[in-house]
């Protein structure tokens, strides 16, 4: 019976002790690369937001045009599921906030079928190219 009890508690202390650790949802990884008529653009700002009104994911291309999404700061990746996604870069990103890529990559995103797209769970790259004209 002692060590039945005894055995009881310890998995009641093990279960609390993983409960605790927990970092948040599971996440998809999701990467690619960001072109601008077919050339690779830095400081391109990419959010993959939930249809469900979940956290988004944003990330931010290097000078090659990749990028890697990140759910939270400690955490990459987004949820798998529904979502709209949208592009946007500026001509100063530190300055001048002015958009100057087509609406239909940031404010009409929901209307465009190519950013409407869904997320499974693990690993899958996702390039753009974004078309200016």
């Amino acid at each position: 019976m002692f060590l039945r009890k005894s055995i009881l508690l310890f998995l009641a202390v093990l279960c609390l002790s993983f409960a605790s650790c927990d970092k948040g949802p599971n996440t998809a990884s999701v990467y690619g690369v960001v072109t601008v008529d077919g050339q690779p653009h830095p400081d391109v700002e990419i959010v993959f937001t939930p249809k469900d009104g979940q956290r988004p994911s944003v990330g931010y291309t290097n000078g090659t045009g990749a990028y890697t999404l990140r759910f939270t700061q400690d955490k990459y990746g987004c949820i798998p599921g529904s979502h709209v996604v949208r592009i946007n870069a500026y001509r100063d990103p530190e300055n001048d906030q002015s958009q100057y890529l087509p609406a239909k990559y940031n404010k009409e995103a929901t209307e465009n079928p190519e950013l409407n797209l869904e997320i499974k769970k693990g690993k899958q790259k996702l390039d753009f190219d974004v078309k200016l004209k």
